[in-house]
């Protein structure tokens, strides 16, 4: 059991306990800020198959590659927004004294505290939530600056488990070094404004803020999220985490699944290169 395991279960394990309005992407406005609408019936999040399928239903031009990765992108979104609070109290509080007691080897991290990074987006967004009654609700319009948490460990690796919600790519990132984290953040987010120690006190007033927007479920709480974290789900789509429904093993490699041709052709890049 190592580090990049536990966090790859944590984002399929994210699953469970996410309740925050999920739905299919209907149409994208651009100007300044990109407004991007929403129909909105899940209250669970879905598999990338499901997401297309749902917007083929009402769209039947064909879809190439490019149009995949703008979907992705949005996917990712909506299933990650509002989780580094969470995620980042729950590895620092539960899950590695968990895995220290039980002496895994679990990567070269130690001792870990949380940070918190605020950086000025390239892009601002919107996204529109239009119900089944076609009344639509502005869920946030991205602000001039962007508050995201991280975990740092004492030797300066550093753990971003969720920022993938702004570039599109929903695998957790661990990083040597925080030069090789801020030249990642300035390249792909934004220009960064500050970069301090995070209380605990002010992740816990976050993730309450979380629970009353019921983004969370609430009969998950971090001990159960932990536990179930730690069983370890092997047996999930290597492009988008979604463990809930059929999937399918590489036919080359035999040892990474997906949930559909749409994973497949998104992660060919990365996974070309371990395939064997």
């Amino acid at each position: 059991m190592f580090l990049s395991d536990i966090l790859n279960n944590m984002i399929v394990c994210w699953q469970k306990i996410d309740t925050k309005p999920h739905g299919i992407l209907h149409n994208i406005k651009k100007n300044n800020i990109e407004v991007v609408d929403i129909q909105s019936s899940f209250k669970r999040p879905l598999s990338f198959n499901e997401f297309i399928k749902n917007y083929l239903k009402n769209n039947t031009e064909k879809l190439k590659t490019k149009d995949l990765q703008i979907m992705f992108k949005w996917f990712t979104r909506m299933k990650l927004r509002f989780s580094c609070s969470y995620l980042s109290l729950n590895l620092y509080k539960y899950l590695l004294p968990k895995l220290k007691k039980l002496k895994t080897p679990y990567g070269i991290i130690n001792d870990i505290k949380i940070y918190v990074i605020k950086f000025i987006p390239k892009n601002r967004n919107s996204i529109n939530f239009c119900y089944n009654n076609n009344k639509k609700n502005n869920e946030f319009i991205e602000n001039e600056y962007c508050i995201h948490n991280i975990l740092i460990s004492s030797n300066g690796i550093i753990i971003d488990i969720s920022g993938g919600q702004f570039t599109g790519n929903i695998k957790p990132q661990i990083y040597k070094n925080k030069q090789s984290y801020f030249n990642y953040i300035s390249t792909n987010f934004g220009k960064i404004e500050d970069f301090r120690l995070c209380s605990e006190m002010e992740i816990k007033f976050q993730i309450q803020i979380d629970n009353r927007l019921s983004i969370i479920n609430k009969k998950y709480k971090h001990k159960i999220y932990s536990k179930s974290v730690l069983k370890m789900n092997k047996n999930y789509c290597n492009n988008c985490y979604t463990n809930h429904i059929l999937l399918s093993k590489c036919s080359k490699c035999k040892k990474v699944y997906y949930c559909s041709v749409y994973c497949q052709k998104l992660d060919w890049k990365e996974h070309k290169k371990i395939c064997k």
